[in-house]
């Protein structure tokens, strides 16, 4: 009909054919269908793509993203010139709205930290992933607790991130509405929380800025506000400490203000050749009228607000003293160098920007996952507004000069070197902070140390004694035995885009054969390197040698295909059968007279077909004195119902020794049978780039 037939849609016009009409309208509601067909492909092959969008069209994206944070700060950037129209940041102060900050981390980039996890790390990553899919699963897990510490640069913060986007791919389709926030990552400082892509304890709690004893209670509609935004809240994260690095000559940390200003003010006149000292410009409100009125000289002021006169130079060191914009990393605490004051404008005392070069490159970037450049730029920091007491507005700089920085300023921080002077600290915890901010031993130096002022409060040193250990004892011995065989199952959902996860893998570092399924590999694939292992490999395409209408269509659907990688050194005999419609591949393992055999059952391979064919595969297997095992994914629950395979497989000697789910959804899908005489012990490793766990067969060598 396609060919050759031909249609009247109108009776007074001639027949046409069926496929002018059919090409027509595919060229006009298909357009690109070819390019389409290819993408499918390549989705079904390698899975979809992190912030897709932003990979075909980056100019759009980049445009989309900038004109939403642009239209956030608008009614900012309109008013700011004019204190009297400063409406919005009056509002903002009160405290009554806020915003949480998700994780800015794209997927590549959290694999990539994912890779670098030791094995601590990955122990209290997988004991908390293991958790959410309990959660989600419906097992009700009880709620906990975790408190982790270390050092300055020991990776708590890399942690974090991980477990943070983790947490939310598991949670966050579960939730009753994408909005939903299940995981929330804060942190106590603004410098904190841009590191780990969240967001400050403040800001997402609403609270004040100050913490009065006795706390005061919010309002109910504050409280009503929170309860909607966080109802559905299932993790709360809080990090303490940053990955800020300080790139820079020895910080200075004191205890007071007295003491960073004297050791700033040394170090300015011995670096920078051109200094200038910016006046504040301060504006009383007339309280009648409201009309601000510019003061000849600034109000004399404390610490607590933007400093009166600024004293600063090109190559001086600063830090800034207020959050501009958390999402960009222009936050209180972040560290940089002055690379020249731009002039104000005619009739202006004011500056119009200073130019600083922030230590972190990645201050002032959208966060926006394209093709955007990587160099490193300054950032022009200009005047704001902030309300003094008595009626009065000021007008300065967000900066101090930052060579010495006082204890609470640095907490966030680490640095390569750091002099530290306890002279006068006076806090429980105080020498703590200073002390952890440095890598090493190697890059701190103590002034006048006293031994005494290292000390925390007796309810916190009782509070960690009384913490219970959070990580369970380890399922399997890290430290194998050298007398032992090991044989690792892995339904790995594409060999080719995770076999950088594969070879970051500890687990697989003393591992003699590595058993895939679901490689999603062609006959035309190069075989992925993978150190100290050789690949054999059997894709879908060439597992089914009948013509029959079912195998001919198992063959033609994507993914599929099986493997075992096979440590040099390794002896074995490959084994070969024929006209076996089943994705399989095996060996003999001499030195333990064990055949292995990996299979892999597609979920539309109807069971009974199956079974007539695993029968010949099993007729097919050589019979010796020695052991079989079979292992691979069958896609059949053993856990939820009476399993046709594990009895057909009963039927010739065969039992079934997996008891426990190897899946995220709880599933029991991945089989282990075994036919002889061999003594086997089993473990279920987590893996965070698979559905699937890894399954370990442990087998003893005489």
């Amino acid at each position: 009909m396609y060919s050759n037939g031909a249609v009247s849609l109108d009776s007074s016009k001639e027949p046409q054919q069926v496929k002018t009409i059919v090409e027509s309208n595919r060229h006009l509601f298909e357009q690109n269908a070819d390019e389409l067909d290819e993408a499918q492909d390549l989705l079904e092959k390698q899975g979809p793509l992190e912030d897709a969008w932003a990979l075909i069209a980056p100019e759009s994206e980049a445009e989309r993203l900038e004109a939403q944070v642009e239209k956030e700060h608008l009614d900012d950037e309109d008013g700011s010139e004019i204190p009297d129209l400063d409406i919005l940041n009056k509002k903002v102060r009160k405290g009554t709205d806020f915003e949480v900050r998700q994780s800015i981390f794209t997927c590549q980039q959290i694999q990539h930290l994912l890779r670098q996890l030791n094995i601590e790390q990955k122990r209290v990553f997988y004991q908390i992933r293991q958790w959410c899919l309990d959660k989600v699963n419906g097992k009700n897990p009880h709620p906990f607790k975790v408190f982790i510490n270390g050092g300055a640069g020991t990776g708590k913060s890399h942690l974090i991130k991980c477990l943070c986007y983790e947490t939310n791919k598991i949670l966050s389709p579960h939730a009753p509405n994408p909005d939903d926030i299940v995981v929330l990552i804060t942190a106590p400082t603004a410098t904190a929380a841009f590191n780990i892509g969240g967001t400050t304890l403040h800001q997402a709690f609403s609270l004040s800025k100050s913490l009065p004893f006795p706390y005061i209670y919010k309002r109910d509609d504050e409280i009503n506000k929170l309860r909607t935004k966080l109802q559905n809240l299932q993790i709360l994260i809080i990090d303490e400490i940053s990955m800020h690095s300080v790139p820079l000559d020895s910080l200075h940390i004191f205890a007071t203000n007295k003491e960073i200003d004297s050791h700033n003010s040394k170090m300015i006149d011995k670096v920078c050749e051109e200094t200038e000292t910016i006046m504040a410009q301060d504006y009383d409100r007339n309280p009648q009228t409201g009309e601000l009125i510019l003061r000849p000289a600034p109000y004399d002021s404390t610490h607590d607000y933007l400093p009166a006169q600024l004293l600063i130079g090109p190559n001086a060191r600063v830090m800034l003293t207020r959050n501009i914009d958390i999402t960009i990393g222009l936050v209180n605490g972040v560290i940089g160098t002055v690379i020249s004051i731009l002039p104000g404008q005619k009739g202006s005392s004011l500056p119009h920007a200073i130019k600083v070069l922030f230590d972190n490159e990645n201050i002032g970037r959208k966060p926006i996952t394209s093709s955007h450049s990587t160099e490193h730029i300054p950032i022009d920091i200009t005047p704001i507004e902030e309300s003094l007491r008595k009626n009065a507005v000021r007008y300065q700089f967000p900066l101090q000069l930052a060579w010495a920085c006082t204890t609470h300023k640095v907490q966030g921080i680490t640095t390569d070197k750091a002099v530290i002077s306890m002279k006068n600290i006076f806090a429980a915890g105080m020498a703590y902070v200073a002390l952890s901010r440095v890598k090493s031993k190697d890059g701190l130096l103590l002034q006048d140390l006293d031994e005494d002022k290292i000390y925390c409060t007796e309810q916190i040193s009782t509070a960690l004694q009384r913490m219970p250990k959070y990580l369970v004892e380890q399922h399997y011995d890290q430290n194998f035995k050298q007398n032992q065989l090991r044989i690792l199952l892995h339904n790995i959902q594409g060999l080719i885009p995770h076999i950088e996860d594969l070879q970051a893998n500890s687990d697989i570092q003393n591992v003699n054969f590595i058993c895939l399924t679901e490689t999603w590999m062609e006959s035309n694939s190069v075989s992925p390197n993978l150190t100290n292992f050789n690949l054999i490999h059997k894709p879908r395409s060439s597992s089914y040698s009948s013509a029959k209408g079912i195998f001919e269509d198992l063959s033609n659907k994507k993914h599929g295909g099986v493997g075992i990688y096979v440590r040099n050194q390794q002896q074995y005999t490959q084994l070969t059968f024929e006209s076996c419609n089943i994705e399989c591949v095996g060996l003999r393992i001499e030195n333990i007279k064990t055949n292995i055999v990996v299979i892999y059952r597609p979920e539309s391979y109807t069971t009974s077909i199956f079974l007539e064919q695993l029968q010949r595969l099993l007729v097919a297997i050589p019979q010796d004195d020695g052991s079989t095992i079979v292992l691979g994914d069958f896609n059949e629950d053993i856990l939820k119902s009476n399993s046709a395979i594990e009895m057909f497989m009963k039927q010739f000697g065969f039992m079934q020794i997996l008891h426990n789910p190897t899946t995220d959804g709880d599933t029991l899908i991945d089989h282990v049978y075994v036919r002889g005489k061999l003594q086997i012990s089993l473990d279920t490793i987590q893996t965070y780039y698979s559905y699937h766990n890894m399954v370990l067969l442990q087998i003893p060598v005489d």
